[in-house]
């Protein structure tokens, strides 16, 4: 199980996409290159709020399905991917297509690697980069 990131959530909601497993063309050798991989996908994506949700509107939140959609596009590329680095990066850069999120944290693992353990796999954070004069 990926351990949660560790935040205080002071004003911020969290919203989490949970063990998504899909099949990638991903990794260096040459064996991988040759099929799909499973990988499981762990989003945290972290949003400011300005007070309680009083809505119950779609439009005025943020929607994983929309994250969980552009996930399952990657997958299903046809494009060969090296590293497990890149699906985290290319998945943080969707999780921030929404101005709303300030910031993300995604965790990519290979489960199916090496028999003798649970996984491989990498965790990156990354945050909406502030307009320039912006404190």
């Amino acid at each position: 199980m990926t351990q949660v990131p560790a935040t205080g959530l002071d004003g911020q909601l969290e919203i989490r996409v949970r063990d998504l497993e899909a099949m990638f063309l991903v990794g260096v050798r040459p064996s991988e290159k040759a099929r799909r991989q499973r990988l499981r996908i762990n989003v945290w994506l972290y949003v400011p709020e300005a007070g309680p949700h009083h809505s119950d509107d779609l439009a005025d939140t943020v929607s994983y399905s929309d994250l969980v959609a552009g996930i399952d596009r990657l997958a299903a590329s046809e494009k060969h991917t090296e590293l497990i680095e890149t699906v985290a990066e290319r998945i943080a850069g969707l999780a921030l297509t929404d101005p709303r999120v300030a910031r993300a944290v995604v965790a990519v693992e290979k489960p199916d690697v090496y028999p003798h353990l649970a996984s491989v796999g990498v965790r990156i954070e990354r945050r909406r980069q502030r307009p320039s004069g912006e404190a």
